[in-house]
């Protein structure tokens, strides 16, 4: 793995799966159950670098969810810039979290606008979805990527 560093990878891989079940009244996850819970894995994209914490990617998601009253709690996140795979699954394990979360989420790799895919291809001809740092997206870039996942998101928690 000592090979990926320098090299970065894109893995805009959203994982979002249901970790455990929540029994209600007919078995199926509503919009009226306990707080669901949710942990934003990945790098600088995760965390939101040169952006306000307000702006980061998995904080407009879960807000998102919240005025559609899905009950949220707010994201634990398990980022930091510059990780590879490797040292992001060492901060999860030195994290020590648990299992149960309702949603989990993956996003590593700073590389996306230059391999000039999907959205991101946007942003050589729209520089406000570039931060400040002319490296990783803007908070209107994340607003993008949260709509783009968002219907898969809600219709999974509700």
């Amino acid at each position: 793995m000592k090979r990926l560093i320098g090299i970065t990878l894109l893995f805009f891989t959203m994982l979002a799966y249901s970790c455990y079940e929540i029994n209600t009244a007919d078995d199926k996850m509503t919009l009226n159950n306990p707080i669901l819970k949710y942990l934003a894995l990945g790098d600088s994209y995760t965390i939101g670098e040169s952006v306000d914490p307000s702006m980061r990617w998995p904080v407009q998601l879960v807000d998102k969810l919240r005025e559609d009253s899905v009950n949220m709690a707010d994201a634990e996140i398990i980022a930091q810039t510059g990780w590879t795979t490797d040292e992001l699954m060492n901060g999860i394990k030195n994290a020590q979290t648990g299992n149960d979360y309702d949603l989990v989420s993956q996003l590593i790799g700073v590389n996306n606008q230059y391999r000039e895919r999907d959205i991101t291809r946007q942003a050589s001809s729209d520089p406000s979805l570039v931060a400040s740092d002319d490296l990783h997206p803007s908070g209107k870039m994340y607003a993008l990527w949260v709509d783009r996942v968002y219907s898969h998101v809600y219709q999974l928690l509700k």
